[in-house]
């Protein structure tokens, strides 16, 4: 049997527990001082950022709070990530992805769809990485970032495409077609100065012919004055250039609507 400890040894070892409690106290300290400030970064981020376990929300900052539109983080905290999407067919095909990119050791990235609380959608960017690859979906960190924008930006650039692509077919065309238009004016006005035209019986189909020619004039001109692409659905569902829409001016200027072929009815105009 050992002896009993000396008050000297009891002492030492007092001194020992206390300084061990000491540090124990630091390192919680330096612990929660590194939390709150991990936190303040996580809640003054503008990424949408959350930790999923087992593809359950364990824990969201701010930012995706007020990205899927909702009020508090206990609304989405223990719901299934599924939440985040807009069909049950989404979360397992974007799901299956990142699983993929995961369990080789990478990060998964990709651009999806996601579903607000109130039911709208908006085009995300999303982010995804796990500690452990063996098992990918244990704990999981995502970030989501409203890439909105880029859809926009897309559709904007291509208009513009179309639209140089339509400014450049209508200055060929108007100057294909002005000069044999002013020649055809040009014949119609020394027939018409010919004596005894006005008493011919081809008088009226010549005056007819040359409200053609002024019709194709305004066209012309019309086209040199496109600044938008606007488009509207035609013959059998095909769109066509809309002139009116796409230059701001009224349809008078082109005389009888019924002299240029229309849309088939019930059809509606279209961007």
């Amino acid at each position: 049997m050992s002896g009993k400890p000396t008050y000297e040894e009891l002492v030492r070892r007092l001194d020992q527990l206390e300084g061990e409690a000491q540090q124990w106290r630091e390192t919680e300290r330096s612990l929660r001082e590194s939390n709150e400030i991990v936190n303040r970064i996580l809640a003054t981020s503008a990424t949408g950022i959350g930790l999923i376990e087992n593809r359950t929300i364990d824990r969201v900052n701010t930012a995706m709070i007020r990205l899927f539109g909702y009020d508090d983080p206990i609304e989405l905290i223990g719901k299934s990530v599924q939440t985040l999407y807009p069909s049950r067919e989404a979360y397992e095909s974007i799901g299956r992805i990142i699983y993929e990119a995961l369990k080789m050791g990478q990060t998964a990235q990709l651009d999806t769809e996601f579903q607000r609380r109130d039911g709208s959608t908006f085009l995300g960017h999303l982010k995804a990485s796990a500690p452990d690859p063996s098992l990918p979906f244990r704990r999981t960190t995502i970030t989501i970032s409203d890439i909105s924008w880029r859809k926009h930006a897309e559709n904007e650039r291509v208009e513009k495409e179309k639209l140089q692509g339509v400014i450049e077919l209508a200055g060929a065309v108007c100057h294909e077609l002005n000069q044999p238009i002013q020649i055809a004016i040009f014949e119609y006005a020394k027939i018409m100065g010919m004596e005894g035209i006005v008493a011919h019986p081809m008088t009226d189909t010549l005056r007819k012919l040359k409200a053609q020619l002024d019709r194709m004039r305004h066209i012309t001109a019309k086209l040199m004055q496109i600044t938008r692409y606007r488009t509207r659905e035609y013959i059998c569902g095909d769109q066509i250039v809309d002139i009116d829409r796409a230059t701001n001016a009224g349809s008078n200027d082109l005389g009888p609507a019924s002299s240029l072929p229309s849309a088939a009815p019930g059809q509606s105009e279209n961007r």
